[in-house]
C-alpha cells in the first residue's frame, strides 16, 4: 500500500463521527463522545487528526487521531489510534512524529506512553519509533485491570533526562 500524507490538523467537534467510527473499529471498550470530549477538556489535554481530503465531509476523511497531554516535566501519549484500513501507510509515524517534533518547543524532553500489556502491535510501533519500555504498572487500565508498559521516547539532543 502506498504512504498516505495526511493532512495535520487539531481535533474539533466537527471531527466526532469520524473519531467515534475510529475508536469503535479499534478499541475494545471504545471511548463515547462524552468520554472523550471529558478528557480533551482535562487541563493540558490536547488532540491532532490526520485527515485525507478525499472523501468524507467538508474536513476530509478522519484516518486517525492523537490525544496527549502536556505536563509539567513530559508529555503524555493518551491515545493514538488509525483507522484499520490505513495502517502502514504513514498516518501513525505522522501523528507520532509530529508530537515528537513538538517536544522542544514545549521545552519537554519525553514522551511517556503505557500501553496494555496485550497491545503488541502498539508496543512494536512504538519501539519502531524509538520508544523504550522503562516499567510496567500493575492494574493500569480500569475497564480490564490489565497491566501496562511505560515506554519513553526521548527527544534527541535531550540532556539525558527521562520521564
Amino acid at each position: 500500500m502506498p504512504a498516505v500524507l495526511p493532512r495535520l490538523t487539531f481535533l474539533t467537534e466537527f471531527d466526532a463521527d469520524g473519531v467515534l467510527a475510529i475508536e469503535n473499529a479499534v478499541e475494545v471498550n471504545p471511548l463515547s463522545w462524552a468520554e472523550l470530549k471529558s478528557l480533551r477538556a482535562s487541563p493540558g489535554v490536547n488532540g491532532r487528526l490526520a485527515v485525507s481530503d478525499e472523501g468524507a465531509g467538508a474536513g476530509g476523511r478522519v484516518l486517525g487521531f492523537t490525544l496527549y497531554r502536556i505536563g509539567p516535566a513530559d508529555v503524555e501519549l493518551i491515545r493514538l489510534t488509525v483507522r484499520p484500513g490505513c495502517r502502514r501507510r504513514g498516518v501513525g509515524r505522522a501523528l507520532a512524529g509530529r508530537l515528537a517534533g513538538m517536544l522542544e518547543a514545549w521545552r519537554r524532553d519525553a514522551i511517556t506512553a503505557t500501553v496494555r500489556e496485550t497491545a503488541l502491535g502498539s508496543q512494536l510501533f512504538l519501539s519502531r519509533l524509538g520508544y523504550r519500555g522503562t516499567g510496567v504498572v500493575r492494574d493500569a487500565f480500569a475497564d480490564t485491570g490489565e497491566d501496562g508498559f511505560t515506554m519513553v521516547f526521548t527527544r534527541p539532543g535531550a540532556a539525558g533526562r527521562t520521564a
